[in-house]
């Protein structure tokens, strides 16, 4: 099942196996210029980071105007 932007759920891409074991994800989504905001969700990101082992590190690459900031 997806999303409106084509996206897998954060269920199906977990896999036992999978769980607890990135030491780095970098999350680099735009459609355009834009991160859909089902990819800054406090689920999304939840999920992301249920990814991660306890040192594991979540990098999320962003364009300020993107998250609604000018760019000064």
């Amino acid at each position: 099942m997806s999303d409106e932007y084509g996206f897998k759920k954060m269920h199906e891409l977990s896999h036992p196996a999978a769980i607890k074991i990135c030491r780095l994800i970098l999350m680099d989504i735009f459609v355009q210029m834009s991160i859909p905001p089902s990819c800054l969700s406090e689920t999304f990101l939840h999920g992301l980071a249920g990814l991660l082992n306890p040192q594991g590190t979540l990098l999320i690459n962003t364009i300020p105007e993107s998250m609604g900031a000018g760019a000064d």
